[in-house]
């Protein structure tokens, strides 16, 4: 940020929020700075510090979690109220967004979720049904992945909590496939499922990996944003699992999620992952559910 020139600070998120709005394109949002700092963009000339805002805390409550914006991953990781959460799933997602403990104490979970930096946590939270706060400029609340296929970038808004409904009896299952330990996944899958009179009460499918735009359009997003897999929950929701549904997901859900060819992978790899991670996932959300009941 070499280009850098103001830093404002403000005390409300709705001051925040107008300061967005009305600065010059190069204004930003300041929240961990990981990516900011990291990508040292010439074009920023001011930042939002949203440090003020009182925006780091989790709550936990009869019916769900409540996070605020600027909660770090490393809290994530360490909160004793997360550590059963989604059978320690939460957890887990967060320690694995960076191999960096350094990064963990600063990246933050709303930076995390905007930028796409933190795949597996995103696609577990879109699978547990999370709801965010998005000022713009007033407050409303949207599904998490609609922050995905709304756009991100056309116009200002601050992302303030993140809430996470909790679900009775559910059975959640992760699932991943890198070049190595410490990179961003190439996929990720999340299965989250309930059962009730041995029907699927609730089914959340999050799928997402390493974030790739087209080298002609830089903002589109053609290949690894977070989505959730609607159309394939669809044909399990309300229905007795059997192998042979699970095998009718695996097959439909690859459509659900453009892939494209890159270093990292090709995108009849990447759509056939997709497959392949959901039917391990949900093989193993389903033995989780059944464990619940018993």
């Amino acid at each position: 940020m070499r280009n850098l020139t103001t830093i404002h600070r403000p005390t409300t998120v709705e001051e925040a929020v107008n300061l967005l709005r009305n600065g010059a394109s190069g204004t930003a949002i300041l929240a961990g700075g990981t990516g900011l700092v990291g990508e040292a963009s010439p074009a920023v000339e001011a930042v939002v510090d949203l440090a003020g805002l009182d925006l780091a805390y989790v709550r936990a409550e009869a019916d769900g979690l409540r996070l605020g914006a600027m909660t770090t991953l490393h809290d994530l990781t360490r909160n004793s109220a997360l550590q059963g959460w989604a059978g320690g799933q939460l957890a887990r997602a967060a320690h694995a967004a960076t191999s960096s403990s350094l990064l963990r104490r600063q990246a933050t979970i709303c930076g995390s979720l905007i930028s796409a930096s933190a795949p597996e946590l995103a696609a577990l939270l879109i699978a547990l049904g999370t709801q965010v706060t998005i000022y713009r400029p007033g407050a409303s609340q949207a599904p998490l992945e609609a922050l995905y296929q709304d756009g991100l970038t056309e116009t200002p808004f601050l992302l303030t909590e993140v809430y996470v409904p909790r679900h009775k009896g559910l059975g959640v299952a992760s699932q991943a496939v890198r070049r190595t330990p410490g990179d961003a996944p190439i996929v990720a899958v999340t299965a989250a499922l309930a059962l009730e009179d041995g029907r699927v009460r609730y089914i959340g499918l999050g799928a997402g990996g390493a974030v790739i735009a087209a080298p002609d359009a830089p903002k589109a997003r053609t290949s690894g944003w977070p989505t959730r897999l609607a159309q394939t929950e669809h044909g399990l929701l309300g229905q007795r699992l059997t192998n042979q549904l699970v095998a009718a997901a695996v097959a439909q859900a690859p459509g659900e999620m453009p892939a494209i060819t890159d270093y990292l992978a090709s995108a009849e790899y990447r759509t056939a992952m997709v497959g392949t991670l959901l039917r391990r996932a949900l093989g193993e959300a389903w033995r989780a559910a059944l464990d619940t009941r018993s």
